[in-house]
């Protein structure tokens, strides 16, 4: 039912997460409406007249315009004199790839390269923009040492404007990363930048609970009047149990349009898609829309042998009533220093995952676990090092098996990864 009205209604779901919003700006009419009524209750006890009243709210108004009028002013203001709006970034990673399938043994080195600028407009505006390595697939940024040392590609991997209405809200448009909550990247390569608009921000905010909200529309394909789109819904809630102790929680609404009514061989070429999705009968389309719900949760706490420890789970299943296997789930657990950016610092990782055929849109999958694809199991084991400020020494080992055919992928990257 749920799913009939969002596809068959999309306008009123939209306004459905605006009535959400609303909740956000109702403080704001509330603390106004107790003002008047606190000036009528003195105004009946004789405390103050008729005229003091009018007196007491013309100076409210007096002052709330000259607060906007000095807020505006400061908006107006781009950036301090002597600073410049402009900042910029990188990231350089190098990679060594072994990957045992089929009784193959392959060996490939590889590295990527990311520069980021960002020019900041005013205090709630900015434009960014990334350039990266690696060619037209949209789930890796990685070049292969090969090919007789040729000139490597470049590609525009963000290019987005943000803005920010009030504290805690934020608007994107473009081609930006993933700004939605997720405990793993089990359904959302880390690689992947989405085309389109986003709008996130908190609804409620008082001491140790934050309930906040995310709503976008992406769009994935085109071909001719044929649109494949895509948009997710996702309240998300935080509560700070103590000083040491924080369970982070998340449930999302992935819709996906007219992605049946396009053949597989398009979405393929565009996306790098390959499959593991149940498809028609003569192999040209996708049988399923893929629609699905998202759950996800985080639980993080200090520990006496351990400084950080995070427990971590993450749900998803279709809303195709035909599909059968159409669940997938991942159980983490996440050991050592919770942000591990200082010289010395560790964190090991540890998650089990099971995808089933159709249980997610497979071009939107970690592509190194089971490359990319649907009907897999298995786990994956990471251990990051910070050997210094901003340099990083990871190992990751993925162990994976189909389900179809109970092949077996065994996969050992080591990078060290160099911010600046």
């Amino acid at each position: 039912m749920f799913k009939l009205f969002v596809k068959k209604n999309i306008l009123s779901f939209f306004l459905f997460f605006f009535f959400f919003q609303g909740f956000a700006f109702l403080a704001v009419a509330l603390q106004s409406s107790e003002g008047d009524a606190l000036l009528a209750l003195l105004l009946r006890k004789g405390v103050l007249s008729e005229e003091e009243v009018a007196e007491v709210r013309s100076e409210i108004k007096a002052a709330d315009k000259g607060s906007r009028s000095s807020a505006s002013l400061a908006d107006s203001q781009t950036v301090t004199k002597g600073e410049s709006p402009f900042d910029f970034s990188g990231n350089l990673r190098l990679r060594v790839k072994n990957q045992e399938k089929s009784s193959k043994d392959t060996t490939s080195f590889r590295l990527r390269a990311l520069l980021k600028g960002t020019c900041h407009l005013s205090d709630k505006m900015f434009v960014s923009g990334r350039i990266s390595t690696g060619g037209s697939n949209p789930r890796s940024s990685d070049i292969i040492f090969k090919d007789g040392f040729s000139g490597k590609e470049i590609k525009i991997d963000h290019a987005f404007l943000n803005y920010s209405p009030c504290e805690n809200w934020h608007f994107r448009a473009g081609k930006f990363g993933r700004d939605f909550s997720s405990a793993s990247t089990m359904l959302w390569d880390s690689d992947l930048s989405y085309e389109g608009i986003s709008l996130k921000g908190t609804i409620y905010s008082k001491e140790s609970f934050d309930i906040g909200t995310y709503m976008s529309l992406y769009l994935l394909d085109q071909e001719g009047e044929e649109r494949v789109g895509m948009y997710l819904f996702q309240p998300s809630f935080r509560w700070q149990v103590q000083d040491d102790m924080c369970w982070k929680f998340s449930i999302g609404y992935l819709g996906l349009d007219n992605l049946k009514d396009l053949p597989l061989s398009d979405i393929s070429d565009r996306l790098s898609v390959d499959s593991g999705n149940t498809l028609d009968a003569h192999g040209q389309y996708l049988l399923y829309d893929y629609d699905a719900l998202i759950l996800s949760s985080v639980w993080g706490f200090a520990s006496r042998c351990v400084p950080w420890v995070s427990l971590k789970a993450e749900f998803t299943e279709t809303f195709d009533e035909d599909a059968h296997d159409k669940k997938a789930y991942m159980l983490g657990l996440e050991l050592g220093e919770k942000s591990c950016d200082a010289k010395g610092d560790w964190k090991f990782y540890y998650e089990y995952r099971d995808i089933k055929p159709d249980s997610f849109f497979s071009g939107l999958l970690d592509s190194d676990f089971g490359g990319g694809k649907t009907g897999v199991r298995g786990s994956k084991l990471a251990l990051k090092y910070t050997i210094a400020d901003e340099v990083f020494l990871t190992f990751t080992y993925l162990d994976t098996e189909s389900m179809k055919n109970d092949e077996k992928e065994r996969l050992f990257m080591s990078d060290i990864v160099v911010n600046f």
